[in-house]
């Protein structure tokens, strides 16, 4: 079974690596599509020069058929796009600082692209990559998950999937996360460390997801589990058939919330 899980997983992340920065979205979609939007602003310091710039790309979503789906889609990209606005304009100052004092010139860019990572009849996921720096192209990015149900446009956070009266969902899914990281790991004959299971558990986000309609992936820097040698995303991967006894499947909750006037 998980090799077979395995396999789908290489397919879609195949396709999302092929798709060029989300710049097109599924044809055959029966429930959404999407178009790029791109913005980009510049912040000053004092004497007007531009110290450094927000560069950003997102999709615009179109839900079909669910206007109130649509428009929490667009605000949450919204919310996004605002909070890095809001971060580089309080880093301006220091930042503009610590340019003068080690005679840094250039731009300091911030700059965010996404890639279109699954879509179905009741989820839509994507994966936003932030790289920062005067050359943010040879930069570390880091990823966050943007992942919603088609039912509401509700950007999905684990609390919303976790059973009713299972307080220990997040116990038993940490768990379950430290196994299947140890099982990759293992592949190269070793265990995770304590030190390499400590930042395992305390980089675990309850947002920082993207999902399939049968599995579910949870997004950690691949230098967690490679001691900082290799870069890019590591997918814990769990099907949802694994977590049944704790957690319902984005259909379960599309099914019990496809009703855009109980949406906040």
């Amino acid at each position: 079974m998980k090799k077979v899980i395995s396999l789908f997983i290489c397919s879609i992340l195949l396709i999302t690596l092929c798709a060029c920065s989300g710049k097109s979205s599924p044809d055959n979609s029966p429930a959404f599509n999407y178009e790029e939007v791109h913005y980009t602003q510049d912040f000053k310091n004092s004497e007007g020069k531009v110290i450094s710039r927000l560069d950003m790309t997102y999709p615009n979503v179109k839900v079909k058929d669910n206007e109130d789906a649509q428009e929490r889609i667009a605000k949450n990209f919204e919310e996004y796009k605002q909070a890095k606005i809001l971060q580089l304009e309080k880093n301006v100052d220091s930042l503009n600082e610590f340019k003068e004092r080690f005679s840094i010139e250039g731009v300091t860019i911030m700059k965010i692209t996404y890639s279109y990572f699954y879509g179905g009849d009741t989820v839509l996921s994507f994966i936003m990559s932030v790289a920062e720096g005067t050359d943010p192209t040879s930069a570390d990015p880091s990823f966050e998950a943007m992942t919603f149900s088609l039912a509401d446009g509700i950007r999905l956070s684990l609390p919303a999937l976790y059973l009713d009266g299972k307080d220990y969902a997040k116990e038993l899914l940490m768990s379950k996360i430290r196994i299947r990281a140890n099982e990759t790991y293992s592949e190269n004959g070793a265990a995770l460390s304590d030190s390499q299971i400590e930042l395992l558990d305390s980089l675990f986000n309850e947002r920082n997801f993207v999902c399939t309609d049968d599995v579910i992936l949870f997004l950690y820097p691949y230098s967690v589990l490679s001691s900082g040698t290799r870069q890019g995303i590591y997918y814990c991967d769990l099907s949802f058939a694994e977590l049944e006894d704790f957690i319902i499947s984005p259909y379960e909750y599309y099914e019990n919330n496809n009703n855009p006037a109980q949406a906040d």
